[in-house]
Parts: structure tokens; sequence; C-alpha cells
């Protein structure tokens, strides 16, 4: 009888699903003037689930709660309003302990929805920081099933943009500017980009950017990238 007990435990524990890693959420709710923002509520659904969890933010406009990682519709809900906005967001990957997502609530009528791209000024340097050039970079956005996808990028030139659709080349001090549409990094589907840089005599690295995400004035979430302060640092061969 014990041996069958046995049995029976180890064939449960090897069939019932793995526990989702947890993630910490966090933020911080603040006016379109920069002064902290109290009461503002967000209720996390986790996709195929009627679970709901719940978090406010405090007099000081912050607010953290742990989370089962996954794909959540967030619900969005402002002092003095019954109706709540609601956006969708996978909060993880697995390896990923904390994601950052603020609330930027507006002060009077919020403008019409807009496209918020995300637009950098990045650097390829070597290990004492200085600048490489040329070097070539590539973009590859990091799907939460874990595939790499390629997508084109618009950099400047002269007084106007050209949509590139491969490696961006840096210029003499390792500076390359960079607009990504929106699209192709929404929240919902895309946890990270992943930034390579290859140059002659280095050895090529791969980054992974992780975003914040943001709520928008007008109750929009997108994916936040630093503008700047990114450096890929090389190695020589």
């Amino acid at each position: 009888m014990r041996v069958f007990v046995f049995v029976a435990l180890l064939v449960i524990a090897a069939t019932a699903p793995a526990q989702a890693p947890a993630v910490t959420v966090h933020g911080a709710a603040e006016d379109t003037a920069g002064a902290a923002v109290g009461g503002v509520r967000l209720d996390f659904v986790l996709w195929g689930s009627s679970e709901k969890k719940t978090a406010v933010t405090g007099p000081d406009g912050q607010y953290s709660i742990e989370l089962p990682a996954g794909r959540y519709e967030i619900q969005l809900t402002l002092p003095g309003r019954q109706r709540p906005q609601s956006e969708f967001a996978f909060l993880g990957p697995a390896d990923r302990k904390e994601v950052v997502l603020n609330v930027r609530v507006p002060k009077d009528t919020a403008a019409a929805l807009t496209e918020y791209d995300t637009l950098g000024e990045w650097r390829v340097v070597d290990q004492q920081g200085r600048g490489i050039g040329p070097a070539k970079v590539t973009f590859e956005a990091l799907q939460r099933d874990g595939r790499r996808v390629t997508f084109s990028v618009y950099v400047p030139v002269s007084d106007e943009e050209k949509e590139v659709t491969g490696p961006v080349d840096t210029d003499p001090a390792g500076r390359f500017v960079f607009r990504i549409r929106e699209a192709h990094l929404a929240a919902d589907r895309v946890v990270a980009l992943i930034v390579t840089a290859e140059a002659p005599g280095y050895l090529p690295r791969s980054e992974r950017i992780l975003p914040a995400l943001q709520f928008s004035e007008t109750g929009h979430l997108y994916a936040a990238y630093p503008e700047d302060g990114v450096k890929i640092v090389l190695k020589p061969r």
C-alpha cells in the first residue's frame, strides 16, 4: 500500500502544471506636471482566468504588486472616474523579476490617441568607452514565445528619414540614431529589444534592452525604451 501511494504521488507531481514564476510589478502615477497622484487603481486579470488582483497608488503615487508572469488585461481606473480603461501586456518573461509600469494622469481633457514610437540615440563603444565607427547594428524584437523577429527602422538622412530593413550604420563616433514604429514593439507581444553590434576587429555582441511600461495621459499602454544612455560594448578579437 505504501509503495502504491508513493508511486501515485510521483505521478501527480510529474503531471501537475509548473507554477509560473513571480514577477514584481511596480511604478508611480504622476500628472502631466509631475505631481504624484494617489488613488489610481490598477486591476490585473491573467489571460484565460477570471482571477483579478488589484493595486492602488498611495499618497506618494507609488504602488507594488507581485503576480505570476504571463499575459494580462490591465484595467486602469483614475480617481473620480467610474469607467476603467483596458489594455493588454505580457508581464515577464520568466527570467525577468520585475516590471516597471508607470501611469501618466491628465490634468484636464486628454488629447486624441497618438502613436508612441521608440526614439533612440545610442552608441557602440570599446571597453574604454571610446566610440567605434563605422559599426553595424541590427534590431530584433524578442517575442513572448521566445522568437526573435527582425523589422525595419527609420534613420535620419539629411533633413529626412530613411527606412532601413538591414543593419544600421553608426557614425565615426559609434553613434546611431533611429526610430522604431510602436507596432513593432507592442507590449502585448514583445518583451525586449535585442540589439546586435558588429565592427571590424571586434567580437559581435548582442544586448537585451528591457522596456518600462507606460500608461499615457490618454490611457494608452506602450513600451518605453531608453532614448539615450545605451552603450553596446565590444571586445577586441
